[in-house]
């Protein structure tokens, strides 16, 4: 998993520098409501956060989204009269630590929470899933963005969008940008076949020719392989307005090897697990400045804006976090924990069936008045109206499989630096 300005790459197994994603379906459970452990009056929500393993740096945004929310919701009169509960903060571990996950899960399910956000890793994500959702406890996720999550279970839904939303957003990036054909690097792994699949729709539809590296070409970046120019030598051939790079680890090498051919990098477009910051040492990297200006990257989720960031630093200070740097997944957390407030209300319990039942609509699948704030959304719940909430995270309705119908997607282009500077947010 990476940070560059903002990045974000959710995948189901993470290892220090490089994520990958792939991930099995955990069948549905039986769904708790009124009469099990939970309080069917005080909602009580529990994190699943990674305190420990190389994800945890991205914990202090979701850490201080859950601190403004509960807050917020508080404030403007708690849930079915009582205050939010934050009854556990547990740890997720990571992939190497399965242990740390068993203990997490543990004490969430010790906290008999009606919900649980997290967990960042989508490996994380279905380590724990099998023990809590059989438990009855709903999961919300921020970052998770795999598609093999999508429908995974009846009590697990995302605010991050699914693979195929990003891979559509960069198709229309690409077409936006003018390019009449494009040649498609990508890793022979299952993280890289669902995401060229949504690309290459929408390049169809754009009527921009894939000339290299469709799906079934054959013409795939073997994963375990160390030179990669007779690929690039391929693509150089092809002749194409733009080259997309599906790759994790093969990145830095692949990039090189363009150089090496002297291709224009700054036609290179990458997706959010590559969209990292090559600046000079950055991830041991050591390339030339102003090697990768102008190429362009997406990464998935809304960008905090300076009010929203400023409120989520006071938060994080006021619940002896310390100073909050990184703001990431801090919208989507945040709504999350919104989304699953409302859905209470709206069903008159705190119970994760209650919620469950009633989290789609509070989102807006159903249509209805949109509103921004939690207090703006109750009060349009308390004069029986129906509510689209619309919060920080600038996701669309959630449906029946759990993920937002739309989403936004940053994009972000390298200076001269080689880093990666947000440019502006398009919806995927």
């Amino acid at each position: 998993m990476h940070t560059t300005t903002s990045t974000r790459v959710i995948a189901c197994v993470a290892a220090a520098g490089w994520v990958l994603s792939g991930c099995s379906i955990v069948d549905t459970p039986e769904i708790a409501g009124e009469g099990t452990e939970q309080s069917a009056n005080v909602l009580r929500i529990a994190t699943l956060l990674p305190q420990s393993g190389p994800l945890a740096y991205l914990a202090p945004g979701p850490q201080a989204a859950t601190a403004l929310a509960v807050s917020d919701i508080n404030d403007a009169g708690g849930v079915l009269g009582h205050d939010v509960e934050v009854v556990v903060n547990a740890n997720e571990g990571a992939t190497s630590e399965p242990t740390v996950n068993a203990e997490g899960v543990d004490d969430v399910l010790s906290a008999r929470p009606a919900f649980v956000l997290g967990a960042v890793g989508s490996a994380m994500t279905h380590a724990a899933m099998p023990r809590l959702t059989d438990a009855g406890v709903l999961m919300g996720s921020p970052s998770n963005t795999g598609d093999a999550l999508t429908g995974a279970s009846d009590l697990y839904f995302r605010t991050a969008p699914p693979d195929a939303l990003q891979g559509r957003a960069l198709g229309s990036l690409i077409a936006q940008d003018g390019a009449e054909s494009v040649a498609i690097l990508a890793a022979d792994d299952d993280a890289a076949a669902p995401f060229r699949n949504a690309l290459e729709a929408v390049l169809g539809e754009q009527s921009v020719d894939v000339v290299f590296g469709a799906d079934g070409s054959g013409e795939d970046v073997p994963r375990d392989q160390a030179s990669f120019a007779s690929e690039v030598a391929a693509v150089e051939t092809a002749d194409a307005d733009a080259v997309v790079v599906l790759a994790n680890e093969q990145t830095p090498q692949l990039i090189s090897e363009l150089a090496d051919q002297d291709l224009d990098l700054s036609n290179l477009y990458f997706r959010d697990v590559n969209t990292i910051d090559f600046s000079s040492g950055a991830d041991g990297e050591e390339f030339e400045s102003g090697l990768l200006s102008g190429a362009q990257g997406v990464i998935p989720g809304a960008r905090a804006d300076e009010t929203f960031r400023e409120r989520l630093a006071s938060a994080f200070d006021a619940s002896d976090g310390g100073e909050l740097e990184v703001f990431d997944y801090a919208p989507e957390s945040y709504d999350a924990i919104v989304l699953v407030a409302l859905a209470a209300e709206r069903g008159g319990a705190a119970d994760s069936g209650t919620i469950l039942e009633h989290l789609t609509a509070v989102s807006g699948a159903d249509g209805g008045e949109k509103c921004a704030t939690y207090a703006r959304c109750l009060a349009l719940l308390e004069a029986d109206a129906e509510i689209q909430y619309t919060g920080q995270a600038g996701i669309g309705p959630i449906t029946q499989d759990g993920d937002p119908s739309t989403a936004l997607i940053g994009v972000y282009e390298y200076d001269d630096d080689n880093t990666p500077v947000f440019t502006r947010s398009i919806e995927g």
